[in-house]
């Protein structure tokens, strides 16, 4: 009987590129597709990082609103109600304002830059906190007499104490009519802030809430 000629170690067999190997690729596609998106580049997670920033940032900024002398002292409802609609107007005078350098922050959303740029007059701590208190109470935003009655005195006594303020400041009425005219102009940066934070804003203000004892000031 012959002895078979031996002929070496077989080769492996090629893949083939059939319908199993495609079914396997668009399998793993899929699979993929559902996984949460991770940030996997060095920008991404740069991108990731800034928003997460910028998220803590907007926390800050709704407790603090909550904080205000005369914002706090609404009802709840009515609260939630006004933060929903101003929301962005705050954080961008807070932002522009922030006690720490956050530059880099900023320049990384430019909504968020183009809006921090438009307030150009470094206001103190109690032109902010007036400024604030004329965001968060305008007459507008009641739902009946008493509420508009009160909102309308809380803003007029606000913006008399700025306007005394800013002239003893600095003997002129140039800075109060800057700030005034950088408060207005806050409403034009508004549209971009909500579509970044859209998904988040309303679990932020309902969870948000205050209760009495357990106010804290930045």
């Amino acid at each position: 009987m012959p002895v078979q000629e031996e002929r070496g170690p077989r080769k492996p067999k090629k893949l083939s590129d059939g319908p199993t190997s495609e079914k396997r690729r668009n399998t793993t596609k899929i699979n993929h597709q559902q996984l949460p998106p991770f940030p996997s580049t060095a920008l991404e997670q740069q991108i990731a990082l800034h928003y997460q920033i910028m998220v803590q940032i907007l926390v800050a900024c709704i407790k603090q609103a909550r904080c205000n002398e005369d914002f706090r002292l609404l009802e709840q409802n009515l609260q939630n109600s006004i933060l929903r609609l101003v929301w962005p107007e705050c954080f961008i005078l807070r932002a522009s304002h922030w006690s720490i350098d956050i530059r880099s922050i900023i320049e990384s959303c430019h909504d968020l830059k183009v809006a921090v740029d438009s307030f150009n007059v470094k206001a103190d701590l109690v032109e902010l906190n007036l400024l604030e208190t004329l965001i968060l109470c305008r007459k507008e935003f009641s739902t009946n007499k008493e509420e508009s009655k009160a909102l309308e005195l809380t803003s007029d006594r606000a913006l008399n104490f700025l306007i005394r303020y800013t002239i003893q400041k600095e003997c002129h009425w140039q800075r109060f009519g800057k700030l005034i005219i950088c408060l207005r102009g806050l409403a034009f940066y508004t549209n971009g802030l909500k579509n970044i934070f859209r998904h988040i804003i309303g679990d932020i203000i309902d969870d948000g809430v205050q209760h009495p004892g357990n106010e804290t000031s930045l």
